[in-house]
């Protein structure tokens, strides 16, 4: 499977109120070097959960890294973080261009996606699936005032976007992730699925009746973030593609036009949500 490394996410949270589980053999032996009481002691060792501060204090974070199983906040589920970047999680990130995370200290962390519209809800399940492959929790979905919106109420899963892949709280200001700009992830096609999960949220193909009835064709990218339409127009213009920009109702839009171009792009990404409207309309021609 092709993958690319997440980078060491302990060294980010040095800082942060988490707990980490870890084996026990590795927890006994740096707990012991700990002047703690006994029942503390057997408390950690039993539920092999401790304060991520404790065990830096008597550990690298490189140790911490290689050997923790899972991560979580006070009263929160445990939270599996990914070690590294495959198709799926590329997919994730590019549908969370439509995303958002939102902080409250000591409060609530939470990662939600609305969408509304052709195939939203059955989307949104997909994207449930990831999320609990990825990070071994089960998201809601939930009926929001336009349609549904996927939640996530966890500080690590907040952290890990914020940290990794720099997801900010104004999705004006989140430039296309390092990780995802990476060599190593366009050489190996995790780009492609950062592609297909942002033109999932973001994009838009015409349907088989406005064909009909104009005779015209279109594949788009909406954003209010330029950079991140600026990085897919180089990475399509390396593939061959011949994409053209323009700002479109205050936002910034990137297309593609004619059927050549539309096969070209349904054959190299990975699209779920908008595959069978893109089939449909080849099939059309």
């Amino acid at each position: 499977m092709n993958t690319a490394s997440i980078p060491n996410v302990v060294c980010l949270w040095a800082g942060e109120d988490l707990f980490v589980r870890l084996p026990k053999p590795f927890l006994q032996e740096k707990l012991e070097k700990a002047e703690l009481k006994r029942s503390t002691y057997f408390h950690y060792l039993s539920s092999q959960m401790v304060p991520l501060p404790l065990i830096l204090a008597r550990s690298t974070p490189q140790e911490v890294w290689e050997n923790a199983i899972s991560f979580c906040s006070r009263s929160k589920p445990p939270v599996l973080i990914p070690r590294k970047l495959d198709s799926d999680l590329a997919y994730l990130v590019g549908a969370l261009r439509d995303g958002s995370i939102s902080k409250r200290v000591g409060v609530d962390y939470t990662l939600s996606l609305s969408q509304s519209g052709e195939g939203s809800y059955i989307w949104l399940r997909k994207i449930a699936s990831i999320i609990r492959r990825q990070f071994g929790v089960a998201p809601k979905i939930e009926a929001d005032r336009t349609g549904h919106r996927i939640v996530v109420h966890s500080k690590p899963v907040v952290l890990f976007f914020e940290h990794v892949f720099s997801m900010p709280m104004d999705q004006r200001y989140w430039d296309t992730p390092n990780l995802i700009k990476t060599g190593s992830a366009i050489e190996i096609g995790l780009a492609k699925g950062y592609v297909a999960g942002f033109f999932d949220a973001e994009g838009y193909v015409t349907s088989v009746e406005t064909y009909r009835k104009t005779g015209k064709t279109k594949l788009a990218f909406y954003q209010n973030n330029r950079e991140s339409l600026d990085y897919i127009r180089g990475f399509l213009a390396a593939l061959g593609f011949r994409p053209s920009f323009c700002k479109d109702r205050g936002k910034f839009a990137l297309y593609l036009y004619g059927k050549d171009a539309l096969a070209k792009f349904y054959a190299q990404f990975p699209v779920l949500r908008k595959k069978k409207r893109l089939r449909a309309l080849l099939g059309s021609f």
